[in-house]
C-alpha cells in the first residue's frame, strides 16, 4: 500500500471525505502503472483494478456510520455537507424528494440528479409520486462503505448522474456475529435500534444475513410550535389565520370579522389582525423500519458466483389536523329557509340573516390518521469469470420492486362539512351550482335540521352537531398505491488491452437492458359528499424499456521511470454510454478524465463529462389517459398574474383594467379576472434533460507533514431541460413559455376550455361564469440550473503521548447558482446563491461546514462533530419585499436568515476485560446544546412556522446509548 493510501486510512471515527484516486510513489509498484486496488465495486470506474481518475471520491466507512448516530442509512447520508439534505429530519418522506439524497443542491422531485445504486447497481424506487430511491431499504450493519462521487457520471451509469453517484456498498463477507442495541432520547420523543449481523466463512464462500429494526416516535406539532404565530415581534409578519374555534364570523357586507369568545370585538380582515393559531397533528410521524440482506457467495476455481436478497418494511403513521372551512351559513330570515342553520348566531347588536363563517373543527372532530409506507423487495445475481490475470468477465442481474402506499382514514370531508353548514358543497350555499362541472349533479342537505346541521359557533365542549354529522364529516378515507418494479441485465468485461510505454492501456467494455414498470391507484372525492358515494378511482400504467452499450480506457501516458519533470504519474480515463429509450429517445454521453501526480505527495485532477436524466415515468403520464397522470388535476383558479403586454399584445385595451398603454397588466387575485388551470404529464414530447460539467482539483499530503491529507475540487454542473412545473409568473413571463399561459381579453369560449378540460373526469373546482385566462401547469422541459462550487476537505491524524489525535474539515462552498426557464430557448437567467424558497425541494444555500475533532486512547475514543449553515436570504414567503428585475425575476431583497451551528458528540469504549471483553459500549450526541434553528418567516412540509425544514430540524438534543456485542 502506498504512504498516501496508508494516509487516507484515517483513525477512530473521523469522516473519511477524501478522495479514494490517491497520489502514488513510484517505488509503491511497477513503473508507470496506474496504482492497484481490490477486485471490488469501485464507484465510478467500469474498469477493475484502478481508482477513478479526475474525480473526488468521498468515502464513509464502517466507524465513520457509527460515528454519525444514524441509525437508518437516511440519517446517515443527512450528515454530509456536499448533500443537500444536510440538517433534515431522517425520518418520514420529505416534500418530493422522499428520502433520496442530492448532491450539490442539484435537483430533485421530477428531475432527480442524484443516482442511487446498490454495489453498482440500480434499486427499486418508491413514493407514490414521483418515485425516488430510499437507501435506508438496506440494513446499515450490512454496508461496508457509501461513495458519494460528486461529478457528472452518465458516461459510466446512465440516467440521474448529472450531479453525481451515491453508491452503498456492501459487506463482501463477514465472520461471526454481531449485535448491536440502542436508544435514544429527546423532548417527546424516543428512538430504539437494534441489529444483528451473522456470517460465516468457509473455503471459496461466505454466507452473511443482515437484520435490523429500527423505530422513532411521532412528534406532536403542540410540543413544537411558537406560542404564537404573530412573528412581527421577530421581524417576520403574522401568520396566525382567523379560522378559529369557534368560528370568526363577518356579516354579510360588512368589512368588520367578529372574533371568539363572545364575538363583542371586531377587527377588519387584514392578515396583521388574524388572531389563531390552532394547531394539531404530528410534526414526525411514527416510524417502523425492519429490513434484512441475506448474501451467498461461492469461488468455483476462476468463477464467482453472488447473490443478494434484501427485504424492507416501512411504516410511517401519523395525524393531521381536523381541518378548516370558509364558508356561507344563512340565518333565520334568509329566502330559502331550508338552508337556515338551526345553530345559527350573530354577534351581539348585529342582524343579519347571512355571514361568512371561518372555522377550524379541532376538537370537534378526531384527527385524520395518514399510513404512508413501503415494502421493497430486491435481488442480485453476479457472476464473474476470471479469463485470465487481465481479463475479467461479469454478468450481473437485479430484480426489484416496491410497493408504495399513502392513505388517510377518518379524513376530513369538505364537501360534507359545506352540506352541514349551508345544505350544499359549495362554499357559497348555491342550490343550482353543479358539483361536478360539465353535469347536472347538485348534492342538497335540505331542510338543515339539529340533527344534520354544523354548529360553528360554539366551543367544542358544548357544540350541538350531532354525532352522525361528526362522523359524515370525518369519513373522507382516500390515498393512492404505486407498485413500481424493474430488472436490469448487464454483461461486461474488462482488462488490459496492451502494454503502453507508460503502463497497461486498459478497457472495459459492456451492455445493459433495464425496465422499469409503475402502476398507480388513486382514490380521492368529486367533492359530492361522503366518501362512500363521493369518490373516485383511478389506475395509471407506465413503462419504459432501456438498452445501453458502454466502453472506458484507461491510458497511463506518464511514468516515474520516465523521468519528466513535475510529472511522476500521467493517466487519462476516457469512457462513453449509449443509452436508447422505448420513450424519450436516445442519448450519447463521454466523459474526459485525468490525474496528474506532479511529485510525490501532490496531485492535480480533473473531468469534463455530459450527463442526462429520464423524465419521471409520471412526469410524462398515463397515454392511455391523455397523459394524465396521479397528481393531475383541473378546476377554476383566482391565482394572481402579472403579465407583460409585449407578449400578449392583444390584452392591451381590450381585458378589462388593461390600459392600451400599459406595460403590464393582471388578472385573478381579487381582479374578477379568473381562470381556469390544469396540471398534466409532459406528453410524447418529453425530452431526457441533460447537463455537462467538469471539475479541477488537487490532492495533498506532504511529506514534511504526515497524516495530513487535503483534497480541494471545484466543481461546475449545468443543465438544460429539467422536468418541473413553474409558477404561472414564469410562464406568463418568459416568452417560450408563454404557450402555457393564454390570455382570452374578452373571456374565453367555451369550446376552448373544454379542449384543456376534456381529458379531466372531474373538475376539483368550479370554473368562474367568465374564463380570462388558462393556465397549463403541466410538467414539462422547462427548467436550466448552473451550480459551480469548491469541496474542501482536510484532515490531520497524529500521534501523542497522550493519545492518537484527529482534526478534520469537510465544507462545500458554492459560488455560483444560476436558474432559467425555457428550452431550448432561456429566458433570462438570473442567480439563486444562498437563498431559498424558489425552488421547494431543496435548497441554494452559499456555505456547509463538518468539522471533526477526535481523540482516541486504548479502547476509548472521542469525537466532537460542529454542523455550520452560513447565514442567506428567505425569498419563499419573507416580511422584507423581494427585489424583482423588470422581467420579474428575483434579484435582491428577502430577510437574512441567521447561521446555525450545532454539535454532535460520539463516544465509545472498547471493553479489554471480563465477560465483555471484545465488546463495545457507545453514547450518540446530537445537537448536544439543543441549538434551536434561525427564524424563519414561513413554513416547510410539517407545517410548523418559523423554521426552515429543508436544512434544519425540531428534534432538539437526541441522546443515545447503545452497546455492540461480537462473537
Amino acid at each position: 500500500m502506498t504512504k498516501l493510501s496508508q494516509q487516507l486510512k484515517l483513525g477512530g471515527s473521523t469522516l473519511a471525505l477524501v478522495a479514494v484516486a490517491t497520489i502514488t510513489p513510484a517505488s509503491a509498484q511497477p513503473a508507470g502503472a496506474p496504482e492497484a486496488v481490490e477486485s471490488v465495486t469501485v464507484t465510478g470506474t467500469n474498469i477493475r483494478g484502478v481508482a477513478p481518475v479526475g474525480s473526488n471520491l468521498i468515502t464513509i466507512g464502517p466507524a465513520d456510520i457509527q460515528a454519525t448516530g444514524g441509525q437508518t442509512m437516511d440519517e446517515v447520508l443527512k450528515k454530509m455537507p456536499a448533500l443537500s439534505d444536510a440538517g433534515q429530519v431522517g425520518q418520514g418522506i420529505h416534500n418530493s424528494t422522499y428520502f433520496s439524497p442530492n448532491i450539490h443542491q442539484l435537483g430533485a422531485s421530477s428531475s432527480s440528479s442524484t443516482l442511487v445504486v446498490l454495489d453498482g447497481m440500480r434499486v427499486p424506487l418508491g413514493g407514490t409520486v414521483h418515485s425516488q430511491p430510499d437507501p435506508s431499504i438496506v440494513p446499515a450493519n450490512a454496508i461496508q462503505r457509501v461513495d458519494v462521487l460528486a461529478d457528472g457520471s452518465s458516461s459510466i451509469y446512465g440516467s440521474d448522474a448529472v450531479a453525481g453517484v451515491v453508491n452503498l456498498i456492501t459487506r463482501k463477507s463477514f465472520d461471526g456475529l454481531e449485535i448491536n442495541a440502542s436508544g435514544g432520547y429527546a423532548d417527546n420523543y424516543n428512538k430504539w435500534n437494534g441489529s444483528l449481523l451473522w456470517g460465516y466463512n468457509w473455503d471459496g464462500g461466505n454466507a452473511m444475513i443482515a437484520y435490523q429494526h429500527s423505530y422513532a416516535s411521532s412528534i406532536d406539532n403542540v410540543t413544537r410550535q411558537p406560542a404564537s404565530f404573530d412573528f412581527r415581534p421577530l421581524g417576520g409578519t403574522n401568520q396566525n389565520s382567523f379560522n378559529c374555534s369557534p368560528a370568526s364570523l363577518q356579516p354579510s357586507g360588512s368589512a368588520s370579522i367578529y372574533l371568539p369568545p363572545g364575538y363583542t370585538t371586531s377587527v377588519t380582515s387584514a392578515a396583521a389582525n388574524a388572531p389563531c393559531n390552532i394547531l394539531d397533528g404530528n410534526y414526525l410521524p411514527k416510524e417502523k423500519r425492519d429490513n434484512a440482506l441475506a448474501k451467498l457467495t461461492q469461488t468455483f476455481g476462476n468463477f464467482t458466483l453472488s447473490a443478494t436478497m434484501i427485504y424492507a418494511i416501512r411504516n410511517d403513521t401519523s395525524f393531521s389536523e381536523s381541518g378548516s372551512i370558509t364558508g356561507t351559513a344563512f340565518g333565520p330570515g334568509y329566502a330559502n329557509p331550508g338552508q337556515v342553520n338551526p345553530f345559527f348566531q350573530n354577534p351581539p347588536g348585529v342582524a343579519s340573516n347571512k355571514q361568512t363563517v371561518r372555522y377550524n373543527l379541532k376538537g370537534l372532530l378526531p384527527r385524520s390518521l395518514s399510513r404512508n409506507g413501503a415494502n421493497d423487495i430486491y435481488a442480485h445475481v453476479s457472476g464473474s469469470y476470471n479469463v485470465n490475470d487481465d481479463w475479467t468477465i461479469d454478468a450481473d442481474f437485479v430484480a426489484g420492486q416496491d410497493a408504495s402506499v399513502d392513505w388517510t382514514y377518518n379524513g376530513f370531508c369538505a364537501s360534507c362539512a359545506y352540506l352541514a353548514l349551508n345544505g350544499t358543497v359549495n362554499t357559497a350555499g348555491n342550490t343550482t351550482t353543479p358539483a361536478v362541472v360539465g353535469t347536472t349533479l347538485v348534492p342538497l342537505n335540505l331542510p338543515l335540521t339539529p340533527e344534520n346541521a354544523l354548529d360553528v359557533w360554539n366551543p367544542a365542549a358544548t357544540n350541538k352537531t350531532s354525532a352522525a354529522t361528526r362522523a359524515r364529516i370525518a369519513s373522507y378515507d382516500h390515498g393512492s398505491t404505486a407498485d413500481n418494479a424493474f430488472v436490469q441485465y448487464r454483461l461486461s468485461a474488462s482488462g488490459t488491452l496492451f502494454q503502453g510505454p507508460a503502463g497497461p492501456v486498459k478497457l472495459a467494455l459492456g451492455a445493459e437492458v433495464y425496465a422499469n414498470s409503475l402502476v398507480q391507484n388513486v382514490t380521492k372525492t368529486n367533492g359530492t359528499g361522503p366518501a362512500v358515494y363521493g369518490s373516485g378511482f383511478e389506475d395509471f400504467h407506465y413503462g419504459r424499456v432501456v438498452q445501453s452499450v458502454y466502453s472506458e480506457i484507461n491510458i497511463p501516458m506518464i511514468s516515474p521511470d520516465m523521468d519528466v519533470p513535475l510529472a511522476q504519474n500521467v493517466v487519462i480515463d476516457i469512457s462513453g454510454r449509449y443509452d436508447k429509450y422505448s420513450d424519450v429517445g436516445s442519448t450519447a454521453n463521454p466523459k474526459f478524465a485525468m490525474d496528474w501526480t506532479v511529485m510525490d505527495g501532490f496531485k492535480l485532477r480533473g473531468s469534463y463529462s455530459t450527463s442526462f436524466v429520464a423524465p419521471q415515468l409520471d412526469s410524462i403520464g398515463d397515454p392511455r389517459k391523455g397523459y394524465r397522470a396521479s397528481y393531475a388535476s383541473a378546476g377554476g383558479t383566482t391565482g394572481h398574474v402579472v403579465f407583460p403586454t409585449s407578449l400578449y399584445p392583444a390584452a392591451a385595451g381590450v381585458l378589462p383594467g388593461c390600459a392600451a398603454n400599459a406595460v403590464t397588466c393582471e388578472v385573478g387575485g381579487g381582479t374578477g379576472l379568473d381562470g381556469f388551470q390544469e396540471i398534466s404529464g409532459i406528453g410524447p414530447s418529453a425530452k431526457p434533460q441533460h447537463g455537462n460539467g467538469y471539475t479541477v482539483g488537487f490532492d495533498l499530503a506532504p511529506d514534511f507533514l504526515p497524516g495530513f491529507v487535503a483534497n480541494v475540487t471545484l466543481f461546475n454542473a449545468a443543465f438544460k431541460g429539467a422536468v418541473t412545473s413553474a409558477n404561472v409568473n414564469v410562464y406568463a413571463n418568459v416568452a417560450s413559455l408563454n404557450k402555457y399561459f393564454l390570455v382570452c381579453p374578452t373571456g374565453c369560449s367555451q369550446a376552448l376550455v373544454n379542449t384543456y378540460a376534456g381529458p379531466f373526469p372531474t373538475l376539483t373546482s368550479p370554473l368562474p361564469s367568465t374564463v380570462y385566462y388558462i393556465y397549463s401547469h403541466d410538467q414539462a422541459n422547462i427548467e436550466n440550473l448552473t451550480a459551480q462550487g469548491l469541496d474542501i476537505s482536510a484532515t490531520y491524524d497524529f500521534d501523542t503521548d497522550f493519545g492518537h489525535f484527529r482534526i478534520g474539515e469537510f465544507a462545500t462552498d458554492f459560488l455560483k447558482y444560476t436558474i432559467s426557464f425555457g428550452y431550448p430557448v432561456a429566458g433570462p437567467t438570473y442567480s439563486l446563491l444562498n437563498t431559498t424558497g424558489q425552488t421547494s425541494q431543496f435548497p441554494e444555500i452559499k456555505w456547509h461546514s463538518r468539522t471533526n475533532l477526535g481523540w482516541s486512547m486504548g479502547g476509548l475514543s472521542l469525537d466532537l462533530f460542529m454542523n455550520y449553515t452560513g447565514s442567506y436570504h428567505d425569498w419563499d414567503a419573507p416580511a422584507t419585499p423581494i427585489l424583482h428585475d423588470a422581467n420579474g425575476n428575483p434579484t435582491g431583497g428577502g430577510d437574512v436568515v441567521d447561521s446555525y451551528t450545532t454539535f454532535d458528540l460520539h463516544a465509545s469504549y472498547d471493553i479489554p476485560d471480563g465477560f465483555l471483553s471484545g465488546n463495545q459500549i457507545y453514547i450518540d450526541g446530537n445537537n448536544i446544546f439543543d441549538s434551536h434553528p434561525p427564524f424563519y418567516n414561513s413554513h416547510g412540509q410539517y407545517e410548523i412556522t418559523g423554521t426552515n425544514d429543508l436544512v434544519s430540524n425540531l428534534i432538539g438534543r437526541l441522546m443515545t446509548l447503545g452497546i455492540r456485542v461480537k462473537f
